[in-house]
Parts: structure tokens; C-alpha cells; sequence
């Protein structure tokens, strides 16, 4: 028996622990709440593997079926690591085993899973959201012709990407001397190799407002002071990204001269991160500490890559993929968002 002192006392709040991501929040709405009863004694232990549980949990799952050889009621509960070419997984994917049901006369048991579906890009862009996003990975998405007609191939110039973030932005180049060249490096990475001298893509225009965000894995390849690699279009200088000072900055900038940094050094694979917001303006490489600065309010009609926005200055760049959306991302949507990039040029963030 316990007494009813005893009972309040397990009822205090203070014993539950809620756990929150506000990454799950914003990028999926419909997401719901649930309660589990810690069988771990601390509540700072509690947290840490509800932080776990929900890094698995979080985002979209698939639930499926797989038989694996055995008697294995005892994997029930756990994140395992199998392989199954009907469904895709080999050499082997992390699952979550909700279900067991053994088969003795076989020594077979089926077990029920939770896959989490690969994280995309396009989880960011809700149905409106401004943006672009262009993937030189994907070259079912790429064409030789602006036109669009003659699909893209190795070592031939790109004159058109399809847009992927849903909005139609596509960025196209009429001049077939200007056009980038597609590439895949000693790693068997693709991105877009910008000359230096006339390549440029240009995307349509399109409505965008700050605070933006823009994420690029990119190279410069070299360095030239006032040299530009991104522009917010063709007349106005908005949302520039360009190679200002001394060799290696990268600075941003509107209206106004925002932030720099020198943390992505020539010749060298890195992730950076930009945000356009006035005063709370910020670039960052990788996961490196932040820059900040006012770039000031003047905002963009469109996403100009390899060259200043009246075309009279380019850069040298490898391009290996670009996220540019209106609004600013939270924590958990950078994350997966850098990640994603980093695994499309060989970064490895820390």
C-alpha cells in the first residue's frame, strides 16, 4: 500500500518533464503529442532520450512489414539495422520495431517497422512559399538548352535547372557561350562549374519579401575582390552574396553592407548559410559561429547565380546545390536542410 502523502507526491508536476522540438512544429503541423512513462530515475535522463526518441520519431514514417530469420521477439522496441532488397533496403536502414509475430514452424518472424522517410528539400515549401531550389544532383532536372528539350549530360554546358521547391521558379541561360558546365568531381559529386568570365543562370522572376534564407554547398574555385556569386536580380542589388575584401570573404548585402566571413577558405567544399533581415542579418559556414550585420531592406524578384545583377561582374564557383525561401527557418529545418547539402558535396559537418 501506499499512503495518500505518498501518492500526491508522485503527482507533482515537478516530476513531469515536458520535451519539445520547434523544428516538428513548424515543419509539420499536423504533428500530435504523447505522453510516456520514463522508467529512468532522473528527469535530466528522461529528456535526453526523449531527445533521442523524437530525432527518430520526427518527420514523416513509413510503416512496413519484414521477415527476418529467427525467433526475435527480443528486438520489439528497439532501432535495428537491416537489410531487405524487396524493400529497398540494402545495405541496410535503421528501423524502429513496433510489431514482432514469430513463426515457430519456420523460425521466421515478422516484424512491423517504422522507416523515416527520407528528409527533402521540399519539406520546406508549403503550399505559396516563396523560393527556389536548384539541384545539380539531380540530372533529370537539368537540360543542355535553355529550351529545356536536350537533357543535361557530364561535361556539357546546362542551360536550363528546373526549379524543385515546387514554385516554377526555373533558371534558365539563353547565351550558349554563358552557359555553366556539369561536372562531377573525383568523388562522384555533380555540381555546376561557373567560369568566372560569362556564365551566369538566371532564374524567372518571382515575389519575395525578407526575411529570406538562402543555403548553398558550394566551392570558390578562385578569388577576386568584387566578384559576385548570387544576386536578387537583374537591376537592383538586392540579396547579393559576393566576394568583397581580402581572400577568403564572402560578404552579404542589400541596401546595406552586411556581414562577412572568411571561413570558407579557396578551393574547399562548404556549406553556407545567409540570412536577409535588416539588422538581423547573418552568414555562417557549416556550423560555425555567426556573422551578423544590417544588409539593410531592399529584397529581390528573382535568384541570379554566377554573376553580379547587371552582369558585368562573375565569379569561379562549383555550385553544388541551392535553397533560397522566404521566412526564417527554425532550428531543427537547418539542421536538416545543411545536412542535406553537405551529403551533395562531400561536407562533413561538425
Amino acid at each position: 500500500m501506499v499512503d495518500g502523502a505518498t501518492v500526491e507526491w508522485l503527482k507533482e508536476g515537478r516530476l513531469i518533464a515536458p520535451y519539445t522540438d520547434s523544428g516538428i512544429a513548424s515543419a509539420w503541423p499536423d504533428a500530435f503529442e504523447t505522453e510516456i512513462m520514463s522508467p529512468l530515475a532522473l528527469a535530466s535522463d528522461a529528456l535526453v532520450e526523449a531527445a533521442r526518441q523524437q530525432g527518430f520519431l520526427k518527420g514523416p514514417l513509413a510503416e512496413e512489414s519484414a521477415d527476418v530469420p529467427g525467433l526475435r521477439s527480443d528486438l520489439l522496441g528497439k532501432c535495428v539495422t537491416i537489410s531487405s532488397s524487396n524493400l529497398g533496403y540494402a545495405p541496410g536502414l535503421d528501423v524502429f520495431v513496433i510489431g514482432v509475430e514469430e513463426q515457430e514452424l519456420i523460425e521466421r518472424t515478422k516484424l512491423t517497422v517504422l522507416r523515416r522517410l527520407l528528409w527533402a528539400p521540399s519539406l520546406l515549401f508549403a503550399p505559396g512559399q516563396a523560393g527556389v531550389w536548384f539541384d545539380p544532383s539531380d540530372l533529370s532536372s537539368m537540360f543542355q538548352d535553355s529550351a529545356g528539350t536536350t537533357p543535361a549530360a557530364v561535361n556539357s554546358p546546362v542551360g536550363k535547372i528546373n526549379d524543385k521547391s515546387g514554385n516554377g521558379n526555373h533558371a534558365t541561360q539563353a547565351t550558349a557561350a554563358a552557359r555553366p558546365m556539369l561536372r562531377q568531381d573525383g568523388d562522384g559529386y555533380y555540381y555546376l562549374e561557373f567560369d568566372g568570365t560569362d556564365d551566369a543562370l538566371l532564374s524567372s522572376t518571382f515575389t519575395i519579401a525578407t526575411p529570406v534564407e538562402r543555403i548553398s554547398a558550394l566551392r570558390q574555385v578562385a578569388y577576386t575582390s568584387g566578384d559576385f556569386i548570387y544576386a536578387g536580380s537583374t537591376s537592383t542589388g538586392g540579396l547579393r552574396l559576393g566576394q568583397i575584401g581580402t581572400s577568403p570573404a564572402l560578404n552579404i548585402r542589400s541596401s546595406g553592407v552586411g556581414p562577412s566571413t572568411s571561413d570558407l577558405p579557396v578551393a574547399v567544399n562548404g556549406i553556407l548559410t545567409e540570412r536577409f533581415d535588416g539588422s538581423s542579418s547573418r552568414i555562417a559556414v557549416n556550423t560555425g559561429s555567426y556573422a551578423t550585420g544590417d544588409t539593410g531592406t531592399t529584397t529581390a524578384d528573382r535568384l541570379v547565380i554566377g554573376r553580379d545583377a547587371g552582369g558585368t561582374v562573375f565569379s569561379s564557383i562549383r555550385l553544388y546545390g541551392v535553397v533560397m525561401r522566404a521566412g526564417t527557418l527554425t532550428d531543427g529545418q537547418m539542421t536538416g536542410l545543411r545536412c542535406w547539402l553537405a551529403a551533395k558535396a562531400g561536407v562533413t559537418l561538425t
